[in-house]
C-alpha cells in the first residue's frame, strides 16, 4: 500500500507539475511568435512568398487559441490535478504514522534527487502560460 501512496505522491508533486512545465514553455514558444509575425506576413517581391499577408488574421487566431484554449487549460488542469493527488496522498498518510513519515522522507528525496530518477524532481517554478493580452517579445524560453 505504500508503494501506491508514493506513487501517487510522486505523481502529484513532480510528474504533472513537470508535465505542466512543458505545456508552460510550449505556451511562450506559441506566444513568441506574436513578436515577429508581423514581418512573417509582409512579403513584398514576387514569387512563393507573395500573397501571404491575408493569412495573418487566421495565424494570429490559431495561435491565440492554441494558446488560450489548450495550453493554458491543460495547464492548469495538470497543476490542479497534481495538487489534489499531494492532497489525497497527504491526507491518507495522516492516518497513519508509518505513511507519514515515509511519505515526508520521499519528499525530501524527491526534492533533493528525484528519488534517484532526474524526470522525478519536482520543478522549482512553472513557467506560465501567457495571456494573450501580454506584450509580445522574441525570446523563446530556455529548454533543459
Amino acid at each position: 500500500m505504500l508503494a501506491d501512496l508514493e506513487a501517487i505522491y510522486t505523481a502529484g508533486k513532480a510528474t504533472l507539475p513537470n508535465v505542466a512545465q512543458v505545456f508552460g514553455s510550449a505556451g511562450q514558444c506559441v506566444h513568441a511568435t506574436s513578436g515577429s509575425e508581423s514581418a512573417a506576413f509582409t512579403f513584398t517581391g514576387a514569387g512563393a512568398g507573395a500573397g501571404v499577408k491575408h493569412l495573418h488574421a487566421q495565424w494570429a487566431a490559431l495561435r491565440d487559441t492554441l494558446r488560450d484554449r489548450i495550453l493554458a487549460p491543460t495547464q492548469q488542469s495538470l497543476l490542479t490535478s497534481g495538487q489534489a493527488l499531494v492532497q489525497v496522498a497527504g491526507d491518507y498518510a495522516q492516518q497513519d504514522g508509518d505513511n507519514a513519515k515515509a511519505i515526508k522522507d520521499l519528499d525530501t528525496r524527491l526534492a533533493v534527487n528525484g528519488d534517484g530518477v532526474p524526470a522525478n524532481k519536482p520543478p522549482t517554478s512553472v513557467t506560465t502560460v501567457p495571456k494573450h493580452d501580454d506584450p509580445a517579445t522574441r525570446e523563446y524560453p530556455k529548454f533543459n
